[in-house]
């Protein structure tokens, strides 16, 4: 009797540990935009964007998952994360309405934040607001009364420099610049036109447009003093039970040093000169 027990309970381990084996890995849907050069969705860069190279270095490191990349805009993401159980993206700011709504993971990089871009030509009219530092004081130069920044409404560019926007004293020094591109256009005009001298936007996004435009020479990114000179990016995903283990196994991947050395790398390749000095600071 105590044979055949013993026989029941061996065959019932192993059936239990056949099913473990076949069972399907759990889905991580990588959502994604097209946001140049964080995120390239198609054309010669495609998943070659600091971005991409991050999501995939995390893919790398986490065979125990399936993955899946959905290119989405960045409402529609945000929802998704908000109502999916497993659903991820690479590369999120972290405001208190967001970290109530998704899991973090422990910050993997720290990025220079939004500044104003202008020409060099143009960059005379800055110098009566910039601090020994070189940094920009925007809401000295909106209180000015007398240039214009040309900004995408809805879109946020950081705690320091939204608040500054929110209560500029002279709202006609905002100049609201429809684009589907959300920065070559403003680029563009701010070159080739004067309806403003300055615009908002990443360092990053600077670099890769002007290159791609040849007049990488011609324009300057200028840190402002409303925002930190460094800001945490991190990975979210969805507030779920599998949204959590997936974060776990996030953050051991981002504990390993050649990781952040990766990671680092291919945000630094996106900088110019002077940005890529303040971030290695």
């Amino acid at each position: 009797m105590k044979r055949i027990s013993l026989i029941f309970w061996l065959s019932l381990i192993a059936s239990f540990a056949a099913h473990a084996e076949n069972k399907e890995p759990e889905t991580i849907f990588w959502y994604t935009g097209n946001f140049p050069p964080i995120h390239f969705v198609d054309g010669p860069y495609k998943n070659k964007g600091s971005g991409d190279i991050r999501r995939e270095i995390l893919i790398r490191y986490m065979p125990e998952f399936r993955h899946e990349i959905v290119t989405a805009a960045p409402g529609r993401t945000y929802e998704t994360l908000r109502t999916q159980p497993n659903a991820c993206n690479a590369s999120m700011l972290k405001t208190p309405e967001r970290a109530a709504a998704l899991e973090y993971s422990e910050p993997f990089l720290q990025i220079l934040p939004n500044g104003l871009i202008t020409t060099r030509a143009r960059l005379g009219l800055f110098k009566p607001f910039m601090n020994k530092q070189g940094e920009l004081k925007l809401d000295a130069f909106l209180g000015a009364g007398k240039y214009h920044l040309g900004i995408i409404e809805g879109r946020s560019f950081g705690t320091g420099i939204d608040v500054t926007l929110k209560n500029a004293a002279n709202k006609a020094s905002l100049v609201a610049v429809p684009s589907s591109d959300h920065f070559q256009s403003r680029l563009l005009k701010l070159i080739h036109q004067d309806e403003y001298e300055a615009i908002v936007g990443y360092a990053t996004e600077m670099v890769y447009v002007s290159r791609d435009l040849g007049v990488e020479k011609d324009v300057v990114f200028l840190p402002v003093i409303e925002e930190p000179r460094l800001v945490p990016s991190y990975v979210a995903c969805s507030k779920s039970e599998l949204g959590k283990r997936i974060i776990a196994a996030i953050n051991r991947a981002l504990a390993n040093p050649e990781t952040q050395r990766e990671v680092d790398a291919a945000y630094r390749n996106w900088l110019d000169k002077d940005s890529g000095a303040r971030f290695e600071l």
